[in-house]
């Protein structure tokens, strides 16, 4: 839901904001598949090392504390985009941690004639909450301001991995390790 603030919003406000470039933005942008790419190669040692629940909400948590940059990024147009570099490249890596170990988590705690239904469930779940966030947080940047906006949405982010922490996905530390 919280993400999909970012993803109203980013754009206008690395160039309307913070005055980048285009060039500036699709540079930044870029090192967000960077990121992605030191995810994908750090999250079965993470998971390994945790266990997958607790991999999940820990780059959770660390991946909302990173999206604080965006909203903090200011001054002239290089330093901005620092900030946003910054952002990307962590934030990028933290998500795909995050991502890679609950449909393991799902395979392994499910029956396999469950696993196409859970899959069909949450897909719907983040598409309808991607839908809800996007049209929330894109009024409330045309409210509030972007910078405030997504400052509220990286709050959001940081307070979601609390429901992680009290519920049984903190415990599973086993069955669906990276390999």
């Amino acid at each position: 839901f919280f993400g999909w603030f970012f993803g109203a919003l980013y754009i206008l406000y690395a160039l309307q904001v913070l005055r980048l470039s285009t060039t500036e933005l699709g540079l930044t942008i870029a090192a967000g598949g960077a990121g992605a790419l030191a995810g994908a190669a750090a999250a079965p040692i993470l998971t390994r090392r945790l266990g997958p629940g607790p991999a999940i909400v820990a780059a959770g948590f660390a991946m909302a504390l990173s999206t604080f940059l965006i909203p903090l990024a200011g001054g002239a147009p290089l330093l901005a985009m620092g900030f946003l570099v910054a952002a990307q490249l962590a934030g990028d890596a933290l998500r795909t941690i995050m991502t890679l170990d609950p449909p393991r988590l799902r395979q392994a705690v499910l029956a396999a004639d469950e696993l196409g239904r859970a899959a069909g469930a949450f897909a719907t779940g983040q598409g309808l909450a991607g839908v809800a966030g996007a049209l929330i947080g894109g009024a409330l940047g045309g409210l509030a301001g972007p910078r405030e906006t997504l400052l509220l949405a990286a709050a959001g982010l940081a307070a979601t991995p609390l429901i992680g922490l009290a519920s049984p996905l903190w415990r599973a530390r086993g069955g669906a390790a990276a390999t």
